[in-house]
């Protein structure tokens, strides 16, 4: 099986003017491949978010490298991380806060899709379907995130990272 992810050595530290820097993620390294699911396990403030953010690169990896199918992806730049965004999908942790509120949980999870080039019926005919993946019915596309339950606004929240059919998934 081929690696699809790869992180080296991976640091993330935190400084703040006036404090001492915070070492939150110290020396990580591990490979994926493609079918394996990987688990990281460990306690509350423990680097678990931390190490999340680096993979997708919201955070900024301070030390160590990180490699996307053999391609070191440690350095890109947010305009050359497009593609990888397409590759790599994160469920974030706090499902309501990760959508718009002004905007439907089905416009969220088409948002890709149409950034992709997919005509509008096109669109909601995969929402629906994402939607029923994940647990919902498709009458779920019409709601606004603070009119569902968290775990009903996590699942769309998976829907919206399964949308582009990512090889993997956080």
């Amino acid at each position: 099986m081929s690696i699809l992810l790869e992180a080296e050595h991976l640091t993330k530290i935190f400084t703040q003017r006036g404090k001492n820097p915070l070492k939150a993620v110290k020396d990580v390294s591990f490979t994926l491949k493609k079918g394996e699911t990987l688990g990281i396990v460990g306690e509350s403030g423990s680097g678990k978010s931390t190490i999340a953010k680096l993979l997708t690169r919201l955070t900024d990896i301070t030390e160590g490298t990180l490699k996307f199918e053999g391609k070191d992806i440690t350095r890109l730049k947010q305009s050359q991380l497009k593609e990888v965004y397409g590759d790599i999908q994160m469920v974030f942790q706090n499902p309501v806060g990760s959508f718009d509120p002004r905007r439907t949980l089905g416009d969220g999870i088409g948002e890709s899709l149409r950034n992709r080039g997919m005509k509008k019926a096109d669109v909601e005919k995969r929402v629906a379907e994402l939607l029923e993946q994940c647990g919902l019915e498709k009458e779920y596309a019409k709601r606004y995130p603070h009119e569902v339950s968290g775990g009903q606004c996590q699942r769309a929240a998976i829907a919206r990272a399964l949308a582009v059919e990512p090889k993997v998934l956080i």
